[in-house]
């Protein structure tokens, strides 16, 4: 039966809202196929149970397949050029979905059995790009990702940036990003690591670099409103034993006119936890002298003590001392 189509001459095609139905065949790799062409003239009605009636017809003139519903606007396209439009006669891509001006809308959504396991969410206002956007939600309700006013948001709907990340997860290990470049490295990066949220930022390469602000600049840590190439407001540990400190102050002042000056401890400093790194007393005008056998300093339970030698060239002379606190 199959061959005796394939073999019979096609009929002559009718005019009206009737169908002709043209078999071909052809020769691939030494096998018979054959191409099944349908072209539907004209219109035709279809109307379903709740009385709603859908226009189903080709356009010969302008190369397009057509489904229109009750009201005679397009429903589906499919155009000559292999264009499917959805809500739109004019495809300009591969799939064009339109819908109403001003109007919330799901364009697409993936599901089974009528449940919907992601969904795409969109509106357009045509009143301000801030006023349209695409959202994708997954089965729970979950925001995946949005685009907004130019900006993308991940978790978020509104995003306040280019790129604006929301994680809710409460994991000990990765939660809202992590890097990799395996192809150079074994050495991830990961942002919000464990359940305080920590940051690893590493060179992929265990021989990499690590570079922050090459291009002058000051960076701060513990502070907005850093004051050097590196400022630091809390405590600072330099190598394996090194000893934890928080803050290195420098102290000026006059000597007095007897062989001792004495003043309080600047704030948050006492006896257990400060050091004197250097004192220096500026003799003759022209030239500096460092602690020695005849100048020391002297940590007491109330007050720092400067001691000098008694003679006039030692008295009432600027000096400089830098203390550390340690932790």
């Amino acid at each position: 039966m199959l061959n005796e189509m394939l073999n019979k001459e096609p009929a002559p095609m009718q005019s009206g809202k009737s169908r002709l139905f043209q078999f071909c065949r052809g020769l691939f790799a030494g096998k018979k196929i054959f191409t099944i062409t349908i072209l539907i003239i004209g219109l035709t009605a279809f109307t379903n149970a709740q009385g709603i009636t859908n226009t189903l017809g080709g356009n010969t003139s302008t190369d397009k397949f057509i489904v229109e519903n009750s009201d005679s606007k397009v429903g589906l396209v499919v155009t000559g050029e292999s264009k499917v439009g959805i809500g739109t006669e004019y495809p300009s891509a591969l799939l064009e979905i339109s819908y109403a001006s001003n109007t919330d809308y799901t364009p697409l959504a993936f599901g089974e059995n009528g449940l919907d396991v992601f969904r795409f969410d969109a509106k357009y206002s045509g009143s301000g790009i801030e006023n349209n956007w695409l959202n994708l939600h997954d089965f729970w309700g979950n925001d995946i990702m949005t685009w907004r006013n130019n900006r993308i948001g991940i978790g978020y709907t509104n995003p306040h940036a280019t790129l604006h990340v929301i994680s809710t997860t409460t994991s000990d290990a990765d939660n809202t990003a992590k890097f990799e470049a395996t192809s150079i490295g074994s050495n991830a990066s990961h942002i919000h690591y464990g359940t305080k949220g920590d940051w690893y930022i590493r060179s992929a390469a265990s021989n990499g670099k690590v570079v922050i602000q090459d291009s002058g600049g000051k960076v701060g840590i513990g502070t907005n409103n850093p004051e050097a190439t590196l400022d630091v407001e809390g405590t600072v540990k330099l190598g394996a034993n090194g000893l934890v400190f928080s803050e290195i102050i420098e102290l000026t002042g006059n000597t007095s006119g007897s062989t001792v000056i004495t003043f309080s401890y600047p704030v948050g400093y006492d006896m257990n936890n400060t050091r004197t790194l250097s004192i220096e007393i500026k003799v003759n005008g022209d030239r500096w002298i460092s602690s020695g056998r005849d100048m020391y300093c002297r940590l007491l339970l109330d007050n720092i003590e400067i001691v000098y030698p008694a003679t006039s060239t030692w008295y009432n002379k600027p000096f400089r001392m830098v203390l550390m606190k340690v932790e």
